[in-house]
């Protein structure tokens, strides 16, 4: 049985300061009485909304100039945050999804308004509007049509593993109307290209339509042409690549207990099952803010770039570029599931952005902290 943590008001600073964990000092941000009163205030954030532990960025232009460490990764074994620490991301991955599709669009292998079924090697349509194409740029925008049928996908998560089901095993049986799984209630009722519907399974299709196209696995793919070249060599989207131990044990709050949760996995794991550290993830960041370019390394070109921030379909998804979403001045994600809450913004004119990794699932943190760390580093 799971052992319950309770942290209470009297013992949740003393454990959750860990002065002794100091983040990457890169310029002189850190020392000023900004950056002291942000670590005072991130510690209180995090006793009141009792978050067992956190990681967080912030970078401007190619530089990371603030990077600290709070809390524990692993509460029961005593092992602190470090900017090390891997985290499960959540929705934050389909921002990487996103960066290989457009990988793929500049090698002109594939083409955005293009209907999928010129790619895949099974057929797949809306059952209700059959006449009609699914194309990726719907697909990149939440609004193909296809949605996320709880009833199919929640008994599919493995507990401690990796899903043994494969992308071209889960999109076929889900997504073709001779699939295992295929109900007309995995698509939504209205036309494809004409309604926002948020999906992780469309999120996953585009996974797959990577590895069609690519004629590798989508996981390396992401190695060989993203990971790998930033510099991200612990990151994968496969428990089985990873040291558990060096991934955040994931926590669910009840009650003003902690409870421990039981690393997992499923067969739409592109959606939001990525693991990387705060530190490797701010060099994918530092790519995106400075036009694609990392160093000597071309992430994607600059036009990429700004179509992934660009409002695709103002009308009917206003809020959306190619799966990159904004408030209006910023542009990034969020994600979140049992025992994980991440946020990651940046804001395109100044050249300023922040990521935040929690092991904990009250989204409502990692934008409060998020806001904290906008107003008192720059």
């Amino acid at each position: 049985m799971k052992k319950a943590v309770k942290i209470t008001l009297a013992i949740a600073i003393p454990l959750i300061v860990t002065s002794s964990v100091v983040g990457i000092l890169v310029n002189q941000y850190y020392i000023n009485n900004n950056t002291r009163r942000l670590d005072q205030a991130i510690l209180s954030i995090m006793d009141e909304y009792m978050v067992p532990g956190l990681a967080v960025s912030a970078i401007t232009d190619s530089e990371i100039v603030w990077m600290n460490s709070y809390g524990y990764s692993n509460i029961e074994e005593n092992i602190v945050v470090t900017e090390n620490t891997l985290f499960m991301l959540g929705s934050i991955s389909k921002s990487v999804i996103s960066t290989a599709f457009m990988q793929l669009v500049e090698e002109e292998l594939v083409e955005l308004d293009s209907n999928i079924n010129a790619y895949l090697p099974f057929n797949i349509c809306h059952p209700l509007y059959t006449n009609s194409s699914i194309t990726p740029r719907m697909l990149l925008t939440h609004t193909s049509g296809i949605t996320d049928n709880g009833y199919v996908i929640y008994p599919k998560l493995t507990i401690g593993t990796d899903s043994p089901i494969c992308l071209a095993e889960f999109i076929f049986n889900y997504l073709n109307e001779n699939g295992s799984y295929f109900y007309y209630s995995n698509f939504n009722s209205e036309q494809p290209g004409t309604y926002y519907d948020y999906s992780n399974v469309g999120s996953t299709l585009v996974a797959y339509l990577i590895e069609v196209i690519s004629n590798s696995t989508f996981e390396q793919y992401c190695q060989e042409n993203i990971f790998l070249p930033l510099g991200m060599e612990n990151t994968s989207w496969f428990l089985s690549n990873l040291d558990v131990n060096d991934i955040a044990v994931p926590y669910e709050e009840s009650y003003g207990y902690l409870y421990p949760i039981t690393h997992y996995s499923s067969p739409v794991y592109p959606c939001g099952f990525l693991r990387t550290s705060v530190l490797q993830f701010s060099y994918f960041l530092m790519a995106i803010i400075n036009d694609g370019q990392y160093g000597e390394i071309e992430l994607l070109h600059n036009s990429s770039v700004n179509l992934l921030t660009t409002i695709q379909l103002p009308a009917i998804a206003p809020n959306t570029g190619l799966f990159w979403q904004s408030d209006g001045e910023y542009w990034g994600h969020g994600g979140s599931a049992p025992g994980v809450s991440t946020l990651m913004l940046f804001h395109p004119i100044r050249n300023e952005g922040v990521i935040v990794f929690t092991n904990g699932e009250n989204t409502e943190v990692t934008s409060i902290i998020l806001n904290e760390i906008f107003s008192m580093v720059w």
